[in-house]
Formats: structure tokens, sequence, C-alpha cells
């Protein structure tokens, strides 16, 4: 019971050319992705893209960009910092913790895809 409780989380040292170098992100777990599917849902209802970003994007990424000890690096209040990133590189990072994750594709597609903006998903997202 305990290896199994204190199983070591998994990372993903994420090249985002946008910042200058990488940033690492974890995997979620299986609480932060039960938040993100409720976030989802309630977000889905209002079909407003900033909302979308506010409400679903920055809270997953915020849960999942850590330091090298696997420590959060932001806090509730901090999410107001990642509100100054561009959207390229927080949609980048966003695609990686969902990959990485192994969330359902769908995620992608009911996401992403609105904010295309005129370049494919991939281009975000590799």
């Amino acid at each position: 019971k305990d290896e199994i409780l204190n199983a070591r989380n998994s990372y993903l040292d994420l090249e985002v050319p946008e910042l200058g170098g990488k940033v690492r992100i974890k995997a979620l777990s299986v609480a932060e992705r039960i938040h993100f599917e409720i976030l989802l849902g309630k977000v889905k209802e209002e079909e407003n893209d900033m909302s979308m970003i506010e409400n679903v994007v920055i809270p997953l990424v915020s849960k999942a960009l850590v330091d090298e000890t696997g420590a959060l690096l932001f806090t509730e209040d901090d999410k107001g910092a990642l509100r100054q990133l561009s959207e390229k590189p927080l949609l980048r990072i966003y695609a990686a913790t969902l990959r990485h994750s192994r969330m359902a594709a769908k995620y992608f597609k009911e996401v992403l895809t609105n904010f295309d903006n005129g370049q494919s998903i991939t281009s975000v997202t590799s």
C-alpha cells in the first residue's frame, strides 16, 4: 500500500522556445484530472474562448509546471502571471500536459481547436 501511494511522479522536460528554454511538467493526478474534466464541462456550457483559457488552460498549466524537485512553480496567487504569457507557449504547455498525463485525444480537439487562429494544432503542440 505505502509503495503505491508513495510512487514517484513522472516528468516531462518540454522545450518552449517562446520562453527561452525548457519547462518541467508533471503528470496529473487522478484528482487533478477529475477537477479538469469538471472545469471543462462548465466552460463548454458557456462556449467562450476566454473563459476556456481562464478557467481550464491556466488552472491546468498551473497544476502541471514544477521545478527540478517536483514542487509546483505556481500558486493560486500566481495565476495572474500566467495570464501575461502569449497564447502559443501557454497552449504548447497545455497540450504537452494533456499528452504526458495520457488525457483523451478529444481534449485536444475540444479545447485547442478553439485557439487555432489560422495555425494547425500540431504547430502549437509540437
